[in-house]
């Protein structure tokens, strides 16, 4: 008899919370008394379901996860460029001590030879286009961006690596023409720069 009265006990403490979980989930505070009496947590927790999905239906919900996201303002994207310098130094520090090691130590650092001095910028900038291409193709963000919520959308899905290497190329002339690419984004209606035309994408800034 005990162990029953105990199981019976167990249960409507239960029921109760899972009663009022549902009920704080659908915002409706001034249901809760209805819990509180014996024999109404199964009608308390059928009826406050049924508000939730009433409040929530499943096709807005399908709509919110579908909407896109914002694009981001021009400023966020200077500051996740700012916050991919710190990476980018380190891969070139690693490159050149790399270019010093092959070379044994006999190249002067400081007056190199035509060879040295054009092979070493060619690594840097292949090293430089891998770190972006590749970040842009697994998720569409850099480190940069992760940190600032940003992310390469395009319309059609995954870029591509020939679109990536293309966006990477326009990201120069934009900012080779003295930023005019990337002063662009104020214009365009969805913030897009020069490289992003030219790749069919543009940068979202994620929620929080």
């Amino acid at each position: 008899m005990i162990l029953a009265l105990s199981h019976d006990t167990v249960d409507r403490t239960l029921l109760h919370a899972e009663c009022t979980r549902l009920i704080l989930v659908a915002g409706r505070q001034d249901s809760l008394s209805a819990c509180r009496h014996e024999g109404n947590e199964d009608s308390c927790i059928a009826i406050t379901r049924s508000r939730v999905q009433r409040a929530t239906p499943v096709a807005t919900i399908a709509r919110q996860m579908n909407a896109p996201c914002p694009p981001a303002p021009l400023w966020r994207r200077l500051a996740a460029m700012l916050y991919d310098l710190f990476p980018l130094i380190g891969l070139w520090m690693a490159v050149a001590a790399l270019a010093l090691a092959l070379t044994q130590g006999r190249e002067d650092v400081v007056h190199p030879s035509a060879l040295y001095r054009h092979g070493l910028q060619v690594a840097l900038l292949g090293v430089t286009a891998a770190y972006f291409v590749v970040s842009w193709r697994r998720g569409g963000q850099t480190l940069g961006m992760r940190a600032w919520k940003l992310r390469v959308a395009t319309t059609d899905g995954r870029l591509g690596w020939g679109m990536a290497l293309l966006r990477f190329g326009m990201a120069w002339v934009s900012l080779l023409a003295l930023g005019a690419g990337f002063l662009w984004c104020l214009v365009d209606r969805e913030r897009r720069a020069w490289h992003d035309l030219a790749a069919g994408t543009r940068v979202e800034r994620l929620p929080r």
